[in-house]
Order: C-alpha cells, then sequence, then structure tokens
C-alpha cells in the first residue's frame, strides 16, 4: 500500500518512483526536499548509496531518509534502492533485460541462487557502464594514456582492484605503481608530477586513508581519478575526474556479498580506450608476453 501522499499526488503513475519523487516534492519537508533533489540530480548512484551516507550529504538525520522513503511509499530505504533499481531497469531496459534481484537465496536451491547472483552482477554491469559519463571517461583515458606514471590506490576490498590495474597497464608499457600500505601510498602520491594521473577506488568516497592520497597527488598538480559509488563524498570532489560504480548490493546483509564487478569492469573500459590510443600498446603487449612465457630453467 502506497503512502497518501503518493497515492494523492501521482496516482497514475503508481510504478515510477521517479515520478513519485517529482510530483511529491512540493509536499515534502525542507530536509526531504534536499534528499529528494540530491536523489534527482545523483541518479545512477542510488542503489549503491548507504543511508548514512545519504543523510550526511543532505545535511539531514537517518530518521529523516527513512520517513522520505515510506512518503515515497516504501516500507524503507533499502526498499527504496530496490524500487529505484526497478525503475533503472524499466528505464534502460533491452535486449539483455535484467531480472530483478530477491533476497530468496538457499542452499536448498542452487540453481536458483546461482541466476540471483547472475541477476545481481548484469545489473551492477549494466548500471554501471551504462551510467558512465562520456566526458569524464575519454578525459581520463586520455590522461592516463599520455602519464609519466600512474598511481591506483586502494584500501581493504578494492585493493585486488588497484592490484590487477596496475598489472593491466603496465603490459601496454604504462609506468604503473600501486601498494597496500598507507605510507607507501602517500610516498607514490607524492613522486607524482603534473604530467601524471591518480586512480583512487573508494566505493564509499569517505576514505580518510584515501583522502590523504589525494590531496598529496593534487599538491603535486597529478591530474586525480576517482572510481567511486558517491558522487557527493570528499574523494569526488577533490578528483578532475569521477567515474560512477553502480551496485544493487547495498547493505552488510548481503548475502551475495560486496562485489568488486563494477570498478573491474570500468577498469577494463579504461584500458581497452587507453591501449586503443596508444601506436605501441600492441607491441608493448606481445614483448610482455614474448619475456614472460619464454623458456626458463625449472628446478
Amino acid at each position: 500500500m502506497r503512502g497518501t501522499m503518493y497515492t494523492d499526488a501521482t496516482s497514475h503513475v503508481p510504478d515510477n518512483l521517479l515520478a513519485r519523487i517529482l510530483a511529491s516534492r512540493d509536499h515534502l519537508s525542507e530536509g526531504e526536499r534536499r534528499i529528494a533533489d540530491f536523489l534527482l540530480a545523483h541518479q545512477a548512484n542510488v542503489s549503491n548509496l548507504p543511508q548514512a551516507d545519504l543523510a550526511r550529504a543532505c545535511s539531514v538525520s537517518p530518521a529523516t531518509v527513512s520517513r522520505f522513503c515510506r512518503k515515497m511509499g516504501e516500507k524503507d530505504y533499502r526498499g527504496f534502492q530496490m524500487s529505484f533499481l526497478r525503475m533503472q531497469n524499466t528505464l534502460h531496459g533491452g535486449p539483455l533485460g535484467i531480472e530483478m534481484p530477491t533476497d530468496d537465496i538457499s542452499i536448498d536451491d542452487v540453481p536458483g541462487a546461482v541466476r540471483e547472483v547472475l541477476n545481481r552482477r548484469v545489473a551492477d554491469l549494466r548500471l554501471t557502464l551504462e551510467g558512465l559519463d562520456p566526458t569524464a571517461l575519454e578525459a581520463s583515458a586520455r590522461a592516463i594514456a599520455t602519464a609519466r606514471v600512474v598511481e591506483f590506490a586502494a584500501v581493504g576490498r578494492s585493493i585486488p582492484t588497484a592490484m590487477d590495474a596496475a598489472y593491466k597497464f603496465e603490459r601496454i608499457g604504462i609506468l604503473a605503481v600501486t601498494a597496500s600500505y598507507y605510507e607507501k601510498l602517500i610516498s607514490e602520491a607524492l613522486a607524482l608530477s603534473s604530467t601524471d594521473v591518480l586512480v583512487v577506488f573508494s566505493r564509499s568516497g569517505w576514505s580518510g586513508t584515501l583522502q590523504q592520497v589525494a590531496s598529496a597527488a593534487q599538491s603535486r598538480e597529478a591530474t586525480v581519478v576517482a572510481v567511486t559509488g558517491n558522487l557527493a563524498s570528499p574523494i569526488a570532489q577533490k578528483a578532475n575526474h569521477v567515474l560512477t560504480v553502480a551496485s544493487g548490493d547495498v547493505s552488510s546483509s548481503e548475502l551475495t556479498g560486496n562485489t568488486r564487478i563494477g570498478e573491474l569492469a570500468i577498469m577494463e573500459v579504461l584500458f581497452t580506450l587507453v591501449a586503443a590510443t596508444r601506436p605501441d600498446a600492441a607491441a608493448r603487449k606481445a614483448d610482455n608476453e614474448r619475456h614472460i612465457f619464454s623458456e626458463v630453467d625449472l628446478p
């Protein structure tokens, strides 16, 4: 059952959450209007934005966010995000068609669990790749292609993504560095120059460590590229270019875990664009493989 406000204001569009928000905006409190305006301005980010981060970005309490969701006809913030994801699927659906995720995963239904993971990952990939800003993507690729050094910085769950990215770009002749600890990340950032690039992976965009790394790179006038799920975060604000990750895994209780597939997909696209930009990429990659797979004496 939808909320009274929604029923009165937008009964002609019962399944369109975006229309619900637009039609209800004039009836909201000041804090709720800030939430509505923020969500409308950052639509690609909604499915991945934690409730606490949304409240912080809008200068309201988490309780205000919950109240806003109920006014939009949703039981809670989790339900609001899933409805928003369904709306995105409706608006951007196509031949691939995304079957919306559910919370029904059981070892008693292994094929169903496999389908559930597939549905979630297809949704993650589609929302991330279709939501990328082409201008930011092109600018990031050109900056990396002409950089002297590219640093990939991450903490926690994104460290493997940074390591994979550094490995990929080194194969086509770009000096790429990364580290798994704070002091090394800072040292690498301070060694950058105006011709270099820092790529920061931070899903929340609030990591204090990575804010310091970005500030260090800025002090050397390096280009900063943020791969994040939070456009309103401090790290996004520090970046020259922002590439947004979208994900349906929005809760710590998600049974399928917190995936890195969106970040990896963005790096795949960036790598492809950079390789296409550098005329020596194919030769560098071939030379790399020649050395790696050369015959060696094994013990």
